[in-house]
């Protein structure tokens, strides 16, 4: 449960220092974050409802794909990479300190791969996501209306990367 409060801290701090360099973060990501916040605290007290969990990931990978997109395109790839960086050391920390527990396990996906949730707004989107998943040749399924993609840690962040890229370029 703390990981997700810990991911949601280097997401908050990436849009500050976005700020402090004179970036606008756009509302949305701002709306985001709170709500993230908020569905982080529900989900806090009371674990037992998994949809709950689908929001909290699905807003936490939305953030950080826009923000990371954000960083990359006006402050380079390395720095980036170290919020990357970041995020991914928050989740490991917290899972090697907490328990193992059943949201965390996904059955059908290989022991020491990495894996995103991914819950697209319509059709559409998901087939474009679908089609950068086979590019990268990662394997996805379907699960209550969200992807379910795993494989190889640096294709999960090239991957969030992409689909950022095409957010931002619908957007603008």
């Amino acid at each position: 449960m703390q990981t997700y409060f810990k991911v949601w801290q280097v997401l908050e701090d990436l849009a500050l220092e976005l700020k402090k360099r004179g970036k606008s973060v756009p509302q949305e990501t701002i709306d985001d974050l709170k709500s993230a916040k908020t569905m982080i605290t529900v989900y806090e007290r009371d674990p037992t409802y998994p949809e709950n969990v689908l929001k909290v990931e699905s807003l936490l990978g939305r953030i950080e794909a826009n923000l990371v997109y954000m960083a990359e395109t006006d402050f380079g790839r390395s720095f980036a990479d170290e919020y990357q960086r970041k995020i991914v050391e928050s989740r490991k920390v917290n899972e090697e300190m907490a328990p193992a527990s059943s949201s965390r396990f996904i059955p059908g996906i290989p022991s020491g791969e990495h894996w995103i949730r991914f819950k697209p707004a319509d059709t559409s989107e998901r087939k474009d996501v679908e089609e950068l998943v086979k590019s990268l040749e990662l394997s996805y399924r379907l699960e209550n209306g969200s992807l379910i993609i795993h494989g190889d840690e640096k294709k999960i962040k090239e991957l969030v990367r992409m689909i950022a890229e095409k957010t931002v370029k619908k957007k603008g």
